[in-house]
């Protein structure tokens, strides 16, 4: 039997619906539209398309494709430095090929040598193997709930900050002009901002996310939130905060952000009884405020680093990695 071998994914317009065809067969996706969607969303709308050639790896035997893991480029940041990286996505291997699965892993290691790899992988053997190639994880998070409407309005769970009279409240991103000036450049390793890859991942085929930033009378943005609406600890039908960013050295308006939603829930449109946050213990943002609720989770985001990378501060949110896109 013809060895199978592992090399890098070349996107072109045939190997793209051999890899559709593929994935409709070894998934849950849908129909083959739903992933040529998800596949130019990732490659062809990607306003970081240009950072990096390398689109992930597939294993081949005979011509065959019986493996894939796919990579997303992305713009990270380390202080005012900007860094591509590689998110990954999509681990298959048909039945019969798992030995294949560790030439793929190797594959991942020997680029991460050079690129920044993000991996956000629910699979818990993955995650195990991961660790070992010397990934850094960060897995704990701080999930805060939060009344909103009328009992916010009359309970010390309301106290938020108000935003300042020249501040405005948005929710689309087509009246931002500009993303205002960081008061304070942090160095550590983490999603870069901008507004083509808020526009991106706003434009997710897959999510439906909200958008709440504050900008001036200019137009310029000067903080935001991204928002999903889930059922959070099984229980709470809530306008969950995925991402926040502020140009500001403090969080007071990010606070007053999530106030505004949380006293005028219809302002996205879709009004909820409760709001989320969730942030990982090195985002001080949610720390004082007052929560109904505060309940311990665990996630799944892993860093395969270049050396030089290794020391650096990570700065993890929840919308990183494939899981958002």
């Amino acid at each position: 039997m013809p060895q199978a071998t592992v090399e890098e994914f070349i996107d072109t317009s045939e190997s793209r619906e051999e890899l559709v065809a593929f994935l409709h067969a070894t998934g849950p996706l849908g129909q083959p539209s739903d992933w040529r969607l998800r596949l130019a969303h990732w490659w062809d709308a990607n306003p970081h398309k240009d950072l990096l050639s390398n689109r992930g790896f597939v294993v081949r035997e005979a011509q065959r494709m019986v493996g894939f893991v796919g990579g997303i480029p992305q713009a990270y940041r380390v202080g005012g430095d900007g860094v591509p990286a590689l998110l990954g996505t999509t681990f298959r291997v048909l039945p019969g090929y798992e030995q294949s699965v560790a030439r793929i892993l190797l594959s991942m290691r020997q680029l991460a040598q050079r690129i920044p790899f993000v991996y956000t992988t629910p699979l818990r053997r993955l995650q195990s193997v991961i660790r070992k190639m010397g990934a850094r994880e960060e897995r704990h998070t701080i999930r805060r709930l939060y009344p909103t409407g009328r009992l916010a309005r009359v309970s010390a769970y309301g106290r938020w900050p108000s935003l300042e009279s020249h501040r405005q409240c948005v929710t689309d991103l087509r009246k931002v002009r500009a993303l205002a000036t960081v008061e304070t450049v942090e160095c550590h390793f983490a999603k870069a901002v901008s507004l083509s890859n808020l526009a991106w991942q706003l434009a997710s085929p897959v999510h439906h996310f909200a958008f709440l930033g504050s900008v001036d009378s200019q137009g310029v943005l000067h903080s935001y939130l991204i928002l999903r609406s889930r059922t959070v600890m099984r229980l709470f039908p809530a306008w969950e905060i995925m991402e926040s960013w502020t140009a500001r050295s403090d969080r007071t308006e990010l606070q007053a952000l999530a106030g505004h939603l949380a006293l005028h829930p219809d302002v996205l449109g879709r009004p909820h009884h409760w709001l989320s946050s969730v942030s990982f213990p090195t985002d001080p943002t949610w720390t004082e405020t007052q929560s109904l609720l505060t309940h311990h989770e665990e996630v799944c985001h892993y860093y395969l680093l270049p050396r030089a990378l290794r020391e650096v501060p990570l700065f993890p949110m929840l919308a990183e990695g494939d899981l958002v896109l």
